[in-house]
């Protein structure tokens, strides 16, 4: 019995083992992205009602998912990471057991699939847990419904509660439509189990088509359902309504996409494990991963009881080959591209199903001595590229974090209705959808109101639509899901922030940065930013992001803040603070606070040295020597010392 128990058991323990070394190390570096944010932001302000109201838009039944995890997780943010990776486990489980449960005695062949399931590189947005939490429920139920239907279709008669389990399983695909197209795999499984135990091809059918009734009903009421009744609120089956239109032109279109995005989910999503970071540095942690991966699992499968001798290749390769097509249909419906990606990697989970079992059925085809070390190299080297992927993600949060801390440190208090607006903004895991929710829970966390109170805009995105010109006194309206937003081009604050440099509100000064987009200059021209920066009460981003150290970025941002209130003498207190801790700019522009705050105290001479010394750095004249025409004018004394600042 213990031995039995074992048996049944160590697989899912390694799984498990290989899940927390490919993501859970991580997890404690890692933040929220991209539409993590307004989930969690809904759920913190209204509740699961919240939640409700910002899924119901294009998928009305899926809100439940988050109903088992937000009340539990609230905030901590640590938790909706370890509950994704534990929904991915779950996965690769699931996975290994439906294997057994197709083609038994092939081990290891289903340790081999599960754990490329696992570790499938294609898809790369696993640092998202709110918005793939949704996802990997589905999955994890479709594997159910699967096991069930499998179990069931033994024996109807005495297994009918297998049979009820797994069509009740089955009714999760009205929460997410990821995975349409892997419920007509249901039927090739079902005859591949019924052929080999039956040995009679009609009698296999029949039982394939008595088995499968429930699931193609449920599959046919959601597609009623999705088409005539709740519709497409979002993509569009473009396909069918152009097929209709030129079906041949349309159908050539199809194979030739089908084509480069099959290539892409399967060569090129496992092409990414053998790409050597050799320009990014990735440290010893990176390659310990891999040596430890790989003797990790080369050790697990040399373990291990082998009698995938007596496993047809072909069965494998087929039912590989079949998940990969049938997999892509909602994207290829609705014109959704699958690629590698950011964001579109996400349209490549239903493809890990097909990718496993075709890259497992590949390793059949080697010598029975080389398949663990094969499997072992591909494992590791996926986990070495997640860990890479993940440290992307890492350095985005830190971006983020210090953008919202010097957006709160240059302006403690901003007046409603203002929109933060920019164009270049080095945030690669984030729309402005993303970022308002962060706008208002710094600046408005209190507020339980669904009229927003700040918006940010991207201008590449807002621009001739919720923002049609750039130009004074223009109604701005936004809504996004169940939010309105309400303004004028008058309210809004225009930022930058690049590699590099501190956090810019563009003013009259910053203005003449030669760097600066013209766009943004434009919106300067008619936007007044004093009027929308409030001296307090202090506002601060969510506690979960940690305040960054006070470095020379919060010794800049306070001396802006200081500049716009005339303190000058707390400017010059700044600077020196910075000189006594050794902090200086990587952007030589960033002196004007300083060098305006030494005129204004009358110290002209250490304003000509440091206007000076700024000038060092390429294309910062216009900026710097306007500043000092400009207080010239206010005061002979400065223009004496034009020339020593190097502005004659």
């Amino acid at each position: 019995m213990k031995s039995a128990l074992s048996k049944k058991t160590l697989d899912p323990i390694l799984l498990l083992l290989l899940a927390v070394l490919t993501y859970g190390l991580v997890i404690p570096k890692l933040g929220l992205f991209g539409d993590d944010w307004p989930h969690l932001w809904a759920f913190h302000m209204f509740g699961m009602e919240g939640l409700n109201n910002l899924v119901a838009w294009d998928r009305p039944f899926s809100s439940w998912v988050y109903g088992i995890i937000a009340p539990l997780a609230n905030d901590h943010i640590w938790a909706y990471h370890v509950y994704l990776l534990i929904l991915r486990w779950i996965s690769a489980v699931l996975f290994y057991y439906l294997i057994k449960e197709i083609i038994p005695d092939s081990d290891p062949f289903p340790f081999w699939a599960a754990s490329f399931l696992l570790i499938y590189p294609g898809f790369r947005q696993q640092p998202q847990p709110l918005e793939f939490i949704l996802h990997f429920t589905i999955f994890d139920l479709m594997l159910v419904s699967f096991i069930c239907m499998m179990k069931a279709g033994k024996d109807i008669k005495t297994n009918w509660p297998y049979q009820v389990a797994g069509t009740l399983a089955s009714l999760s695909i009205f929460s997410v439509e990821y995975f349409i197209g892997l419920e007509l795999l249901r039927p090739i499984l079902l005859f591949i189990n019924f052929q080999r135990s039956l040995k009679n091809w009609k009698t296999a059918i029949y039982k394939t088509a008595i088995t499968w009734f429930p699931y193609i009903v449920v599959l046919g009421c959601y597609a009623y359902w999705r088409m005539f009744i709740f519709k497409f609120p979002t993509y569009k089956p473009t396909f069918l309504n152009q097929v209709g239109l030129n079906p041949i032109q349309t159908l050539i279109g199809l194979l030739e996409v089908l084509v480069e995005e099959i290539r892409a989910a399967i060569l090129g999503a496992w092409r990414q494990v053998i790409s050597i970071p050799l320009d990014n540095h990735p440290g010893i942690i990176y390659y310990l991963l891999i040596c430890v991966s790989f003797i990790f699992v080369f050790i697990s499968l040399t373990r291990k009881k082998v009698s995938a001798e007596t496993t047809s290749p072909l069965i494998t390769l087929l039912m590989g080959s079949v998940a990969i097509i049938l997999a892509g249909i909602p994207f290829w419906i609705t014109g959704i591209p699958v690629q590698l990606e950011f964001p579109w990697d996400r349209s490549t989970l239903p493809f890990m199903v097909g990718s496993s079992l075709l890259l497992a059925g590949c390793l059949l085809l080697f010598r029975p001595a080389f398949r663990n070390a094969f499997a072992a190299l591909i494992i590791a080297g996926s986990v070495g590229m997640h860990y890479q992927n993940v440290m992307l993600y890492q350095l985005e949060w830190q971006k983020l974090n210090q953008f919202f801390w010097q957006l709160s440190w240059r302006a403690p208090s901003l007046q409603p209705g203002t929109i933060v607006i920019s164009e270049v903004i080095p945030l690669f895991y984030y729309g402005d959808n993303n970022l308002t929710p962060i706008l208002n829970w710094t600046y408005a966390p209190q507020s339980k109101s669904t009229k927003l109170a700040y918006n940010f805009f991207d201008m590449g995105e807002r621009l001739g639509s919720n923002l049609s010109d750039l130009k004074p006194n223009i109604s701005v309206s936004h809504g996004y899901r169940f939010l309105t937003f309400e303004s004028n081009s008058n309210n809004l604050l225009p930022v930058v922030y690049k590699d590099g440099s501190c956090l810019r509100i563009v003013d009259e000064q910053t203005v003449l940065l030669d760097s600066l987009p013209k766009r943004l200059k434009k919106v300067a021209s008619f936007t007044h930013p004093e009027e929308r920066i409030l001296p307090g009460p202090q506002s601060t981003p969510p506690s979960f992001m940690p305040e960054p150290e006070h470095g020379w970025c919060y010794i800049y941002q306070k001396s802006e803040l200081a500049v716009q209130l005339g303190k000058w003498s707390e400017v010059r207190a700044l600077y020196d603070d910075a000189e006594k801790n050794h902090m200086e700019p990587n952007d030589l522009t960033e002196n004007m606070p300083f060098i305006e705050a030494f005129i204004r105290i009358g110290d002209i001479d250490s304003a000509a040295k440091l206007a000076r010394s700024s000038l060092k750095q390429e294309n910062s004249r216009p900026a710097i020597c306007n500043l000092w025409n400009k207080l010239a004018k206010e005061d002979n004394e400065v223009g004496r010392f034009t020339e020593q600042a190097g502005c004659d």
